[in-house]
């Protein structure tokens, strides 16, 4: 980790850890080092710094372009890896970033839903995320995250003190291509294979609410 990383995840995660009551499961699952490609369902803000304060390595995001133009929150967040994307498709300067943080081996948190669930409830993935792994040849981690909804709702202004649990999987390897184009049959069977994780995570959350890991 970064020396001004490392300082805000040791602050921090005490804070997080008592007052969302934070678990996780399956961190060892999480490459540490190498490029690997972060997961995640998505349904509240507080999603990215969770993630990031359980992960014990050095977490990179990709936030819309447009809070990059508050001047403290711009400030900040380029401060701790996060790279400005345009909403859309076809956005070449974000497939440039993730390849080149790819190439530096860094660990990329996405969120394959492309935006907030309303409901809480995973949505049907995109498959921008299926097409980065098979081009980059990063492995894919599934990352599920329950009680941020509760925590802080699309509608909410202010975190409530609900307890958010996290889960990880095991890697999903992508299909080597040997220098050739992917096909949209594997992008879409790599997508399937990446939301089939998250929803098998989400059961296996549910048979053991008792069984959490506190974080260490």
């Amino acid at each position: 980790m970064q020396w001004h990383y490392r300082i805000h995840w040791y602050v921090l995660r005490p804070l997080v850890r008592s007052y969302f009551r934070l678990t996780a499961q399956g961190l060892e699952h999480i490459p540490p080092t190498g490029p690997v490609l972060l997961a995640a369902n998505h349904c509240s803000f507080l999603d990215p710094p969770l993630i990031a304060l359980a992960i014990p390595r050095q977490i990179t995001f990709l936030a819309k372009e447009e809070l990059f133009s508050v001047p403290i929150l711009s400030w900040w967040i380029r401060w701790m890896g996060t790279y400005p994307v345009s909403r859309g498709e076809g956005d070449l300067k974000a497939i440039r970033t993730v390849m080149r943080l790819m190439e530096n081996h860094k660990a990329l948190l996405i969120f394959p839903e492309g935006t907030r669930s309303l409901d809480g409830n995973l949505q049907p993935l995109e498959n921008g995320l299926a097409w980065l792994a098979l081009k980059t040849g990063a492995p894919v981690v599934p990352v599920y995250v329950e009680g941020t909804h509760q925590a802080l709702s699309p509608q909410a202004r202010f975190p409530r003190p609900c307890r958010v649990r996290m889960r990880v999987g095991p890697p999903l390897p992508p299909e080597p291509l040997g220098g050739r184009q992917a096909t949209p049959a594997q992008v879409r069977a790599l997508t399937g294979e990446i939301e089939k994780s998250l929803r098998a995570l989400r059961a296996m959350m549910n048979h053991s609410a008792e069984g959490d890991n506190k974080l260490p």
